[in-house]
């Protein structure tokens, strides 16, 4: 999160990423840590989400091929609820199901709702649990004939080998060439769409 790199402890929060990106500290230790060290209120959260982040390239022309084809569309993300619908709806995006943690402010501190704690507890008790991200896309596995996963980041992994397709960048794509996982790469939606109109992966 760029905002965390802005008003955080730039040394911690690398330290700290760097743990988790190989692999010796979890998601939730890793956010317990980076957000020990901000000072947010939630309408400075808001602000950025909506003047400082960009939808990326091609969206708005992809979401509605799918809405045309009837294709299901959902948001599942290491992120934060609160400001994903806000900087979605800023763009006109209301009816998307967003899967995500929530971000709750107490003046100017921070604190996190997880997906998982608040809707996956029975699945959390289990031996094979791995995060609410797999969950979700099993649970869509049951539903549906194949899952198309677009991914970039380090909470990503766990879905990579789990997928009927998998679109990846930046970290997604670091570890699935680590780990010898099959991936289409991209950089915006006019290359997914383009994949799209040339194979026949829906």
């Amino acid at each position: 999160m760029r905002l965390l790199d802005r008003i955080g402890s730039r040394q911690i929060i690398q330290e700290s990423r760097r743990k988790y990106y190989n692999g010796e500290m979890d998601l939730k230790t890793l956010n317990k840590i980076q957000f020990g060290y901000i000072d947010l209120s939630e309408d400075e959260y808001l602000d950025y989400m909506l003047t400082e982040i960009e939808l990326s390239p091609g969206f708005g022309e992809f979401y509605n091929i799918l809405n045309k084809k009837d294709i299901p569309f959902k948001i599942v993300s290491g992120g934060f609820l609160k400001g994903i619908e806000a900087f979605m709806e800023s763009h006109g995006f209301y009816k998307i199901p967003i899967y995500a943690n929530n971000l709750k402010f107490k003046g100017r501190d921070v604190f996190i709702e997880y997906y998982d704690e608040q809707y996956l507890q029975e699945a959390m008790g289990k031996d094979n649990y791995i995060d609410s991200k797999v969950e979700i896309v099993n649970k869509y596995k049951d539903k549906y004939n194949r899952i198309i996963f677009l991914g970039d980041g380090a909470t990503d992994v766990n879905i990579a080998d789990k997928v009927d397709v998998l679109f990846a960048k930046d970290k997604l794509r670091d570890y699935c060439e680590e780990n010898n996982i099959d991936y289409i790469p991209w950089e915006n939606f006019y290359d997914i769409m383009e994949v799209f109109s040339a194979e026949n992966i829906y």
